[in-house]
């Protein structure tokens, strides 16, 4: 117990209530505590320590009200008494402060001494919870903050893998719906010109989402990149999901990591579609307003080396559209009808809205970019979308209603 008493110091020992040791007190100088702050010194003082400070008529009440202000920012405990001049100190009682007129009974300034003396250990191990958990707190901010920085620098990067702009051409228009469920996503997509005739696109989805996911669809961008004047060196589809198969196994080292995907070729002189699916949603084609699943299909990425993989062809017709997408849309429309619905639980609810969309057709009364447009607001507008689960891509190449290029045209 810390004590600016005096030798009433001595009254305050005798009348220490109980059996037990009496206290031990020291004296510091007043005005220690009157000054604007408190030292350091001062502080390390009062840890764990029990006040006891009398105030004559010779202290400033503005001086005084500032001390208790400073002690009860760093949590002091004890008991202030006060010369009559004081009075409107008693409003300031609280928080582990007493404040008492001069004339109270010793003895019972000596039992709230007692009382908060023994309080003071618990006190004590609190304060020091709250600094070890000021210190983890600041610790894990400053750590997830360092985790939202590196994971916005990996959205930006992942974005950077993917087409800054749709190939331009008067006989074919393309669009894509790309939502990440969390920073980076576990899907990607590419659609580019591999020569003058044949436009290269692909949709892949990576078994899981968030950063796993993220870092595969590099090696799957990487691998099945489609850039401009890649014709001499580009084969077919089913070589580059081959490819792609054989390097995702062979990095595994023992972890296996699986990915869906689609690559196909568009022959825009022909309207020739040929595909190579693995494992991946159907693709759909948009005919007059009816809606078909193609009949593709091929083994998962990322199983076992050397599968073989199927090249699928079909013949487009002016107006026909394209759908390739993730099995993110799943979970994007809950079934109406089903009250223990999850939201991981996957649904077919979403050709519902597929079949009532508004599609390009081939007098071109309807465009791409406002079917896409309409199937965002779909989205928006289900529930499974507000907490996305899964990420969430699609990407449509839609025919305009043109003329098929002549046999010496297409030479």
């Amino acid at each position: 117990m810390r004590s600016l008493f005096g030798k009433k110091g001595k009254h305050i020992a005798s009348a220490w209530p109980g059996t037990s040791s009496k206290p031990r007190i020291e004296l510091i100088e007043l005005s220690e505590l009157l000054g604007a702050t408190l030292s350091k010194e001062l502080l390390a003082e009062l840890d764990n320590a029990t006040l006891l400070v009398a105030l004559g008529p010779d202290v400033e009440t503005r001086q005084a009200i500032r001390m208790i202000d400073n002690l009860r920012e760093v949590l002091a405990a004890g008991v202030i008494v006060y010369a009559p001049e004081h009075d409107a100190l008693a409003a300031h009682q609280g928080d582990g402060l007493i404040i008492e007129p001069a004339d109270t009974d010793v003895a019972r300034i000596a039992l709230e001494l007692f009382t908060l003396a023994e309080r003071e250990g618990a006190v004590g191990s609190l304060k020091r919870d709250l600094r070890i958990a000021q210190a983890v707190q600041g610790g894990v901010s400053g750590e997830m903050s360092r985790i939202h920085e590196e994971l916005s620098m990996a959205a930006t990067i992942q974005r950077e893998t993917l087409p800054k702009e749709l190939p331009q051409l008067d006989e074919v228009e393309f669009g894509v719906i790309f939502r990440p469920a969390a920073y980076v996503s576990g899907d990607i997509y590419d659609i580019a010109r591999i020569d003058d005739k044949r436009i290269g696109f692909f949709i892949a989805d990576a078994v899981g989402h968030g950063v796993p996911a993220a870092l595969l669809t590099m090696v799957i961008s990487r691998t099945l990149g489609i850039t401009s004047g890649a014709g001499a060196s580009f084969a077919s589809p089913s070589e580059a999901i081959t490819r792609l198969n054989d390097e995702m196994v062979r990095m595994q080292q023992g972890k296996a990591r699986f990915a869906t995907g689609v690559f196909g070729t568009l022959d825009t002189t022909t309207r020739e579609l040929t595909i190579t699916s693995a494992g991946h949603p159907a693709p759909l084609l948009v005919r007059n307003g009816k809606i078909e699943a193609l009949k593709v299909e091929g083994p998962l990425l990322g199983v076992f080396e050397g599968e073989k993989y199927e090249e699928f062809t079909f013949q487009l017709e002016p107006g026909d559209t394209i759908l390739l997408y993730s099995d993110g849309f799943e979970t994007a429309f809950p079934d109406a009808d089903t009250r223990d619905w999850k939201p991981n639980q996957g649904s077919q609810r979403y050709m519902e809205y597929l079949n009532n969309l508004g599609w390009p057709n081939a007098d071109g009364s309807i465009t791409l970019e406002q079917t896409l447009d309409e199937l965002a607001t779909a989205l928006d507008m289900n529930a499974g979308s507000l907490h996305q689960v899964d990420d969430i891509t699609a990407v449509a190449i839609s025919l305009r209603s043109v003329p098929i290029a002549s046999t010496a045209d297409a030479a």
